[in-house]
């Protein structure tokens, strides 16, 4: 066979060394750059993320605080927002309706106390829920109350107003006081009074 030589041409192209060095330099630069956003980019997350979670061990413990105030109070207690929904309510309260919590949380508050299917201003009673988000001051009124069970009782209620950082009214404080007998008392009285005219008007004449 005839011989076949091979020419090996070795090709080598090659940045001058100084090109080389200033392009690593450079893209040296801009990593060290992105390296310090990135850990500047975590420490403000890892911060962020602390404090979300004082904040929210904070909130936890004033909801705590919040709620024991409610069950302390020994009147029947309801928190109401906006669209007449009860947001909370405390122990008494539950004892008294004959309701469980989740039975009424989230519920309108027209359709737990009153058996309604709208606003008491919609059926021609006073609803003082309603002049406080107007006014956002205390108001107060006299109602009937259902109970779980099917009877009726006299309620003083009086409503105060919670205020945000601005001043707006954002919840409402029921609280609500029975007085059923006080009101019975209120109807003998005026029975016997009525009784006492008759009385002295048929010796009269």
């Amino acid at each position: 066979m005839a011989s076949e030589n091979y020419k090996i041409i070795s090709l080598n192209f090659q940045m001058p060394g100084d090109i080389k060095m200033e392009n690593l330099k450079k893209a040296n630069e801009l990593l060290e750059d992105e390296m310090h956003l990135l850990r500047k980019r975590i420490n403000k997350l890892k911060s962020t993320e602390t404090l979300q979670k004082k904040k929210n061990k904070r909130l936890v413990q004033k909801v705590r605080y919040y709620r024991s105030l409610l069950n302390c109070v020994h009147d029947d207690i309801m928190v109401i927002d906006r669209d007449y929904k009860i947001t909370d309510v405390n122990k008494a309260f539950l004892v008294t309706c004959g309701h469980k919590r989740e039975e009424v949380i989230g519920r309108f508050c027209y359709k737990i106390s009153h058996g309604l299917d709208k606003p008491c201003n919609q059926h021609g009673e006073d609803c003082p829920l309603v002049k406080v988000f107007k006014t956002g001051r205390v108001h107060s009124a006299w109602h009937q109350h259902f109970h779980s069970g099917g009877w009726k009782t006299w309620v003083d209620i009086r409503l105060s107003p919670i205020v945000d950082e601005k001043g707006d009214t954002t919840l409402v404080i029921k609280s609500i006081r029975d007085v059923t007998e006080l009101v019975k008392a209120g109807k003998s009285l005026e029975e016997s009074e009525e009784k006492y005219r008759r009385i002295v008007a048929a010796t009269t004449y």
